[in-house]
């Protein structure tokens, strides 16, 4: 194919070739790549000539089958690489040559494996990472979630923890001292199974200011109690439909959280009468 090679080497984007033609196309020629999606039908990504790739900002990785693949060989090398996407995970990274330089550019790396490959990997060549997935058999047989300590990465906003393998749906806790950055202001826990009581560590982060919930979540919630919100936007009008619920307290939270609990109060009166609608405790000093 040098005909492509030929009349496209100053090509900027390239968009979801097939590995399985990347030999006859060398696309190793195309050394001003800004962006590029391979899909590989193997996740056989380590051997390809991404030493070449100088320029490159954005790799996005996908497969079109389950499989974790290990990093590129030559990733330290791209020194201007900047997103780096996958859609199933990074799980290998032993090629990595740990004494070369950092990747300085790097802001987004969705998704990675908790392996301890990995998070070597994430402490030692991100330093400026500012989204971060990771992905897998995150809870151990015992209920802990494996979470890496990531509180060097002074930079990250943007944090999320799916657990793809967890078998059962068993209540998890948080390992011991578990440190996460102070900056980070989006928090995600997917299929992780958190027990209430651990979500203290939301304490810890002072950037995080909103979290978005769902009815789907407190099936059986009878009693609502928040305290000192001071931030809260307000309860989702949904929350009236929880067959469970009949008390929700507040105690110095915002305006607009009381007058959400009193729309549910309502709501709840027009659909199951006077008799029958829950009890709002609300105190005042609000803000």
């Amino acid at each position: 194919m040098s005909f492509f090679v030929e009349n496209f080497k100053l090509l900027r984007v390239l968009s979801f070739i097939s590995t399985t033609y990347q030999e006859d196309i060398d696309i190793g020629h195309l050394v001003h790549l800004r962006y590029l999606a391979l899909q590989s039908p193997k996740c056989e990504y380590a051997k390809l000539p991404f030493s070449y790739f100088l320029n490159l900002e954005t790799l996005n990785l996908h497969s079109s089958i389950p499989c974790f693949f290990e990093l590129p060989q030559h990733i330290c090398k791209m020194v201007k690489l900047r997103h780096l996407y996958t859609k199933k995970g990074i799980s290998k990274t032993h090629y990595i040559d740990y004494h070369s330089s950092k990747l300085e550019s790097l802001q987004t790396l969705h998704r990675i494996c908790h392996c301890r490959d990995c998070r070597k990997f994430l402490v030692t060549r991100t330093p400026h990472l500012r989204k971060l997935g990771v992905y897998g058999k995150i809870m151990s047989k015992d209920g802990v979630l494996m979470l890496p300590n990531l509180e060097l990465l002074k930079c990250l906003e943007t944090l999320s923890f799916t657990d793809r393998f967890s078998g059962t749906r068993v209540a998890s806790t948080l390992p011991a001292g578990l440190k996460l950055p102070p900056t980070v202001t989006r928090l995600t826990l997917k299929d992780t199974f958190l027990k209430w009581e651990e979500l203290s560590i939301l304490q810890t982060l002072p950037s995080l200011e909103k979290w978005n919930a769902s009815t789907d979540q407190f099936r059986g919630l009878e009693i609502l109690a928040l305290r000192g919100c001071k931030k809260l936007e307000g309860i989702p009008i949904d929350f009236a439909n929880l067959s469970e619920l009949h008390e929700i307290k507040m105690e110095q939270c915002s305006r607009s959280a009381n007058e959400s609990a009193r729309e549910i109060q309502e709501e709840q009166k027009y659909k199951r009468g006077d008799d029958d609608c829950l009890n709002l405790l609300a105190r005042a000093n609000l803000f």
